[in-house]
């Protein structure tokens, strides 16, 4: 394209944008900044999009260093006002790295901006909250929930969801219903994710009452089972060496409209062979091949 112009179309920065994000996929850095300093020779106005390519393979590639810089000095450098995506992939990739304190010094950094320019928004919190979960600090995570509220920026579903499973993981299942409380009562709808969330909480206690409450609940809500559902079902039954009914609730998916998947074959053969039922295995087993549902190494384990 180049060669060929001016007398054909010639690139333009949309051109160089695109080329440079799918070096930054391939892990390919030296080429997508090479791409870069043709934008630059070229005298393209830089902009924040073909930027935040560079940012994201350098945070693919866990040069957070790299990428503050690019964000902080320069962006500036280039009269580039960085946007609240910009920021928000910088967060993302410092949480992916486990550094969710980094992360949190930077989302303070945007919400103390004296000018204002680039405020947290609902994503930025959610990545950060996220982030603190995954690492196991409670306290931090559900701190930071509480002052995106008193910042009045309002949670989305994503964030309740987060907060919902982090708070099961870390074994807190009456706080997390207390948190679906509150967003149903805020008018924020749970999806399927939020109830699944808390069904496997309930599971992991052991709580199989609240289980068939939660999915009482869940259909006043509108919101269908689906195989993940199924799935915390069956393990929680099998587990409980329990795969009569476990079978009678995978016999009832098809009815419902759920596709198994190998994930619930593995479950329901793991609670077979934990009984000896090697004959419900080999059935279970027929119908798996019938159902073109390949077997994965939890299967054969």
């Amino acid at each position: 394209m180049a060669r060929a112009s001016p007398t054909k179309v010639a690139p333009d920065l949309h051109t160089y944008t695109k080329i440079i994000g799918s070096f930054c996929s391939m892990g390919q850095l030296d080429f997508a900044f090479a791409g870069f300093g043709l934008i630059l020779k070229k005298g393209f106005r830089v902009n924040a999009i073909v930027i935040n390519q560079l940012l994201n393979g350098l945070c693919d590639a866990k040069r957070m260093g790299e990428a503050m810089d690019v964000l902080l000095r320069r962006m500036p450098e280039f009269g580039c006002t960085p946007n609240v995506v910009n920021y928000n992939t910088l967060l993302k990739g410092f949480c992916n790295e486990k550094r969710a304190q980094e992360a949190l010094e930077l989302l303070r950094m945007m919400a103390d901006d004296g000018g204002g320019s680039c405020p947290p928004d609902v994503v930025a919190y959610n990545t950060v909250i996220n982030g603190f979960f995954r690492e196991g600090q409670l306290d931090k995570a559900y701190g930071l929930f509480h002052e995106m509220l008193d910042r009045g920026i309002l949670p989305d579903v994503v964030t309740y969801t987060t907060v919902v499973d982090g708070l099961c993981k870390a074994g807190a299942v009456s706080r997390a219903k207390g948190v679906l409380q509150e967003m149903i009562h805020k008018g924020v709808k749970p999806n399927i994710n939020t109830y699944n969330c808390l069904i496997n909480g309930y599971c992991t206690s052991g709580q199989w009452e609240e289980v068939v409450r939660i999915l009482k609940e869940m259909s006043t809500q509108g919101q269908r089972p689906n195989v993940v559902t199924c799935n915390l079902l069956l393990d929680y039954l099998c587990k409980n060496r329990n795969s009569t009914e476990a079978r009678k609730i995978f016999d009832s998916m098809i009815g419902k409209g759920i596709q198994p998947d190998v994930t619930t074959y593995s479950i329901l053969l793991n609670g077979y062979a934990s009984k000896g039922d090697l004959a419900d295995m080999h059935d279970l087993l027929d119908l798996m091949v019938a159902d073109s549902i390949s077997p994965n190494h939890q299967t054969f384990t």
